[in-house]
């Protein structure tokens, strides 16, 4: 019975794993993944039924422990959050996580970590031919379409909420035009950072293919796969992915029980590697695809973040104990912006500041004592004798390895990839899974005695896979987003953990049964349930909001009314129906009764939006622009003083926005303020000459302004 609970528990772990890789992770945050969550939480009731089946494994230990104080750490930040909306959400994906990891590491010693490793390193074969295919030829396709005004794209754009001529849309088509591939995540960096977990472990399997003569097709099939991942990093133009790589390529070869003198029999491979990789960048350099601008320019990417972390910094002294909640940092870190900082960010873009002004002080400590621990257990582990069975990838793969890797080709077809290009993903996951065939356990069992005190090659790639992945994290961030945090923990908890032969007594059990019910209860009752609901609603108000016609604004903000009254706890839905009340508003400047209604429902809207989440300056600047609105048009004789009270909130929240400043200029100069609006209009001028394009002030804001200033 247990073996059969487990089986169909690793199975789940595979498919968890790979599906959550492929679907964008980026917008954790709004509860978009939360399928994955319930698979999660299922695991945890799994390892309870097999401790109760009798299975035994490694008793939990520091690791388990630290993950408990974690996830505590990230609890309280998350109830001490002024917007606990996305805190919410990204708590209960860190304690999926948690339950992933706790299955995986009660397994230790009856599985082997080949499947994992298989699995993470044909994900990154996989993204790096999604990367290639899109520098070649979707992007390429998408530009044309977007040039000639395809209905295909402007619908899609219409779709995402994007206004025509609309800074939004200006985002988009940068975006469009950037040549940099990000694969199936929404930035290059989170793409590179699963690619620079993969490579050390595709560096080991070249290295078992070397001392496996007999098969030299698996050499050159490793080969080619290591060339096609190389590639993807290429494409991703992250330099903190390329340092991270060579960081833990040269972890791989110190630890090696040869030290650096193992490279020495390889050097015509490296040579021969090493020119074609010039050649390729130079032939990239040709086409267009590949810029030196982005080695040149360095200097300016490093200075950027350290814009932002100066930033941060004044996040993490207003919140030094618990942080502001995952989910909320944006909102804070525009207090404290840089007046000449580049970007709006939502992360500090290096993961220590992240888990310190996201949860606290405590959840670092914690994340890091976890990390610690597990990679000393990996080093002691793989010092003992290995388990080796033959539970591995084709020619020895077991039956819950396949069956987690079909689940996770039906989330690929579901969420990823919808329509022909499903097919094509596919294609390219089948072509990873042949590749990957290098990694065997038998293999493994037949260089382990070869190697110095029992050291695995795979062993050393897990190691210096997870060490590569937080240098990169450390310039690039994402340890919030789960495509990237849960392949790398569930490796290291497949691969890690101390072997012995414990189980819980019945009233540990009882216990443990006890805990991970209200733990499922609580998670159905506060996540799944609201949130598998608000799907349902969002794809009827999607329905009718793309119905045309005259009154397509009216049912539009029905829609959104409904929404947002069965969603109260979203604040991102009563700003989107505050945005809606306010243009109804202004489409019925003739009839007054209606206007009047609809200015009062829009101002319901935004003082609700700002009651939810306080801290974002773009639900205070609506309510300003609504009461603006409202006085031009006479509704409210009261409007612009109650507009520059709520501008006045805005620059309290993002003061540094060249926007901002006119926007209260303008309020103020309608007040009669001129002395006060013309210092205002000064200050957004000194902000609109940083040289940062996406926070200019347009040609008709800019000539005003100068006009207001010296006329």
């Amino acid at each position: 019975m247990g073996g059969r609970l487990a089986a169909i528990g690793l199975a789940l772990a595979v498919a968890i794993v790979a599906g959550r890789t492929f679907y964008p992770s980026e917008d954790a945050a709004d509860g978009s993944g939360v399928i994955f969550i319930l698979l999660e939480m299922s695991l945890g009731l799994i390892a309870l039924a097999c401790w109760i089946a009798g299975a035994k494994g490694p008793k939990p230990g520091a690791v388990t422990w630290s993950w408990g104080v974690l996830l505590g750490a990230i609890a309280v930040s998350t109830l001490s959050a002024a917007y606990q909306f996305p805190a919410k959400i990204l708590l209960w994906e860190w304690v999926g996580a948690g339950m992933l990891l706790l299955f995986l590491r009660q397994q230790t010693g009856r599985t082997s970590p080949m499947p994992m490793a298989g699995l993470v390193v044909s994900l990154a074969l996989t993204q790096s031919l999604i990367a290639c295919w899109q520098v070649g030829v979707e992007h390429p396709r998408l530009r044309k379409m977007y040039e000639e005004r395809h209905p295909d794209v402007l619908a899609e754009i219409e779709m995402m909420g994007i206004a025509p001529g609309s800074g939004e849309e200006r985002l988009f088509r940068d975006r469009l035009y950037a040549p940099e591939a990000y694969g199936t995540f929404g930035h290059p960096n989170s793409l590179a950072g699963l690619l620079v977990l993969g490579l050390p472990l595709l560096v080991a399997a070249a290295e078992l293919a070397w001392r496996w003569p007999t098969r030299p097709w698996r050499l050159a099939g490793v080969g080619i796969a290591v060339a096609i991942v190389l590639m993807g990093l290429l494409l991703t133009r992250s330099r903190s992915a390329w340092l991270a790589a060579l960081c833990g390529l040269g972890v791989m070869a110190v630890f090696h029980p040869r030290g650096v003198r193992v490279l020495w029999p390889w050097r015509r491979w490296l040579l021969l590697a090493g020119l074609g990789l010039g050649l390729a960048v130079a032939m990239l350099s040709l086409v267009g695809v590949f810029d030196w601008l982005v080695i040149v320019e360095s200097s300016k990417s490093l200075r950027y973040r350290a814009e932002w972390w100066w930033g941060t910094l004044g996040v993490i002294e207003d919140h030094p104990l618990f942080g502001t909640g995952f989910g909320n940092f944006g909102s804070a870190y525009l207090e404290h912006k840089l007046p000449f900082s580049s970007e709006e960010i939502r992360d500090p873009h290096n993961f220590v500041l992240e888990l310190l002004a996201g949860a606290g002080p405590v959840a670092l400590v914690a994340y890091l004592a976890a990390l610690g621990f597990a990679l000393r257990e990996l080093w002691e582990r793989n010092d003992q004798s290995p388990d080796t069975d033959a539970s591995t990838l084709p020619g020895g793969t077991p039956l819950w390895w396949w069956a987690g890797v079909v689940l996770a080709a039906v989330m690929l077809i579901w969420f990823a990839f919808p329509g022909w290009a499903g097919w094509l993903g596919m294609g390219f996951w089948a072509f990873a899974l042949v590749a990957v065939s290098g990694f065997r356990a038998r293999a493994a069992a037949k260089t382990a005695s070869l190697e110095h005190a029992g050291v695995e090659p795979i062993a050393r790639a897990v190691f210096a896979g997870t060490l590569a992945l937080h240098v990169h994290w450390l310039a690039a961030g994402g340890i919030n987003y789960p495509g990237l945090l849960l392949p790398c923990w569930a490796l290291l908890a497949a691969s890690s953990g101390r072997i012995s032969d414990w189980s819980p007594n019945f009233s540990n059990q009882v216990t443990t049964a006890v805990g991970l019910l209200i733990l499922a209860g609580m998670f159905l009752q506060t996540l799944y349930f609201p949130l598998v609901e608000r799907d349902r609603i969002l794809a009827e108000v999607r329905s009718i909001s793309m119905e045309g016609g005259s009154r397509a604004l009216e049912r539009r903000t029905s829609a959104q009314r409904y929404l947002a009254k069965s969603q109260p706890g979203d604040a991102s839905h009563w700003a989107h129906l505050g945005q809606l009340e306010t243009a109804r508003m202004e489409r019925s400047a003739r009839d007054r009764g209606v206007a009047q209604e609809a200015y009062r429902q829009a101002e319901l809207a935004w003082k609700r939006a700002i009651q939810l989440d306080p801290r974002r300056a773009a639900h205070h600047r609506g309510l300003a622009q609504t009461y603006q609105a409202a006085g031009k048009m006479g509704l409210d004789r009261q409007g612009y003083a109650k507009s520059v009270a709520s501008w006045d909130e805005v620059i309290a929240r993002y003061p540094n926005l060249a926007a901002n400043r006119f926007g209260y200029a303008e309020a103020l100069m309608l007040l009669g303020k001129k002395n006060k609006a013309k210092d205002e209009f000064e200050r957004a001028l000194e902000l609109d000459r940083t040289p940062h394009p996406d926070k200019k002030l347009s040609e008709a804001q800019r000539r005003m302004a100068e006009q207001f200033v010296e006329p």
